[in-house]
């Protein structure tokens, strides 16, 4: 009987590790397209303030071709 449980104990502990693999890679693949959908929130604010600037200078280039014409 001792050995059946020590068994029993073995095989069970193999099937949680094996179970734990999956689900590790697949949170890590969950975690992944998530960082994808949601990268705005991560991006440091001098980076952010950057293109912002960048899309000013572009939007008052073109105001000014406009004028010109």
């Amino acid at each position: 009987m001792d050995k059946i449980e020590k068994i029993r104990g073995a095989r069970q502990d193999r099937f949680y590790e094996q179970r734990m693999q999956r689900a590790k890679s697949q949170q890590a693949a969950a975690d992944r397209k998530q960082l994808e959908q949601e990268i705005h929130l991560v991006k440091a604010p001098g980076a952010l303030a950057k293109e912002k600037e960048e899309k000013l200078k572009v939007a008052v280039e073109e105001d000014q071709e406009e004028m010109q014409e």
